[in-house]
Order: structure tokens, then sequence, then C-alpha cells
């Protein structure tokens, strides 16, 4: 089945990150765990449960980082599987870096990126001083 996570594979290696990591806790202990996370009254049911566990659903970010906090996982850990970046992850990487230390660029290529990102910058910083000029603000 292809979910909203991308394909199978993904859906497939979420799924068995969420089994792995729940460990020897029942299904619906997950069930309860990640509806307090949520703050939801109602608990998510076994089959509920059963159905992350075999990706047989689709989950979208905010449950599946929802499943990371009950299982007291670091953020990222089944988020990172599913192609979702955690909003609380502390590896916020500056453009120059990224840029720097992609082996597939040249030199020459590497330079022009950051001259388009430094024009780029240059041009939303005007603007935004021309709009706070023109407002007062």
């Amino acid at each position: 089945m292809v979910t909203a996570m991308g394909d199978v594979d993904t859906a497939e290696a979420v799924a068995g990150a969420i089994r792995a990591n729940r460990g020897s806790r029942t299904q619906e202990w997950l069930g309860a765990a990640v509806a307090k996370v949520e703050g939801r009254a109602e608990v998510y049911g076994q089959n509920t449960v059963a159905g992350w566990e075999s990706g047989r659903y689709a989950l979208k970010p905010p449950k599946v980082f929802a499943i990371e906090r009950a299982l007291e996982l670091p953020p990222g850990t089944i988020s990172r599987l599913a192609g979702y970046l955690p909003v609380d992850t502390s590896e916020a990487r500056k453009v120059a870096d990224v840029i720097d230390a992609d082996p597939g660029l040249s030199p020459e290529q590497k330079e022009d990126l950051l001259a388009v990102y430094d024009g780029m910058v240059a041009r939303t910083r005007a603007r935004r001083r021309e709009q706070r000029r023109r407002t007062g603000r």
C-alpha cells in the first residue's frame, strides 16, 4: 500500500520502528500513551495501534511525533523514517554549511549557490526595511 508518507518501504520502516520501540509494552498501552500526549480523552484501541504497526494507516506528521513522544524517543527517531523532521530538533544548520558539505557540487557551483542565496537574503531584508519605513513600524 502506498501511503501519505511516500511508499510501501517507508510505511513498513515506520511501522517496524513503532513495533520495535514499543518493545514489550502492549498495543493498548501505546494507544493510551499517544492519546495522553495528544490530550485526547478517548484512548486509541488495539486495532488502531495494530494499523500503525502494520503500515495500514497513512500517518501524518502530528501522529508520528505523538508516537515518538509517547515512546519517549528523541525527536526524529521515527519521524525521519517517514520523511518528517520534527520542529523541536536541534540539528538546524546554516545554508552555507549545507552547500559547502555537498560533495556533488564543484567549488564554482557552491560559490554560485551562495551568491544566489545571499542575494535573496539581501533583497528580503531590503523589502522588509522598505515596508517598515512605509508603515512607520
